[in-house]
């Protein structure tokens, strides 16, 4: 059974332009931009990660937002954050949740990425009794990608979502915007190769409900 999930408001790359460029900013173009450098740092990271997990895996579809961040989260009150998500799929329908999880350790590990469990409340779960979901979460720097997995169930494989996720930021007056932009939740930013741009970054943001850039 396939789940899906809205773009969680939940933390990629230890480099300068996290670190000194993403920042708050008052006026509106200053914060465009720095979102803008933010939203390659994230990019360039799963551009990364992406390409080094199994080709049993369906092609890469990635979805990108800005979001809030919980107020209770390190820096996160009246910050957001912006996020891409990928569905990983097994094409064999008999991987197990353990086998796809160890598949992207044995993967990502190379590239200094940890693996570590983390709690996934039931109220965040579509079925938690049914299907049941499974956390673990790496860090490298101010990145975080987080791993939200459930077993075979229905003769469908174990699968689940893979998140980039960034540490939360301010951009000023540019920020009331840049939420707006993708409140919609089909207004996402897309990942998904083709022939002519086969690890695309978006430049434009989403000006219309259900608009993909």
């Amino acid at each position: 059974m396939t789940f899906r999930r809205p773009l969680p408001a939940l933390a990629l790359l230890a480099c300068a332009a996290l670190a000194a460029g993403c920042g708050g900013g008052s006026s509106a173009a200053d914060g465009t931009a720095k979102a803008k450098q933010l939203r390659v740092a994230v990019a360039t990271t799963y551009w990364t990660v992406r390409p080094a997990l199994p080709a049993t895996l369906d092609t890469p579809d990635g979805r990108g937002a800005f979001t809030r961040c919980a107020d209770s989260e390190p820096d996160g009150k009246g910050a957001v954050r912006y996020g891409i998500e990928d569905y990983l799929q097994p094409r064999d329908g008999s991987v197990t949740m353990a086998q796809l999880l160890a598949e992207v350790q044995g993967a990502l590990g190379p590239q200094g990425w940890t693996f570590t469990p983390v709690d996934i409340p039931e109220a965040s779960m579509p079925d938690p009794q049914r299907e049941p979901l499974h956390g673990w979460a790496a860090h490298q720097g101010a990145v975080t990608l987080r791993l939200t997995l459930h077993d075979r169930s229905g003769g469908e494989p174990g699968a689940g979502y893979l998140d980039v996720l960034s540490g939360c930021r301010t951009f000023g007056k540019a920020q009331p915007q840049l939420l707006a932009a993708y409140r919609n939740g089909s207004s996402r930013d897309s990942y998904r190769p083709t022939a002519a741009s086969p690890r695309p970054v978006p430049t434009g943001f989403p000006t219309t409900p259900g608009q993909s850039q």
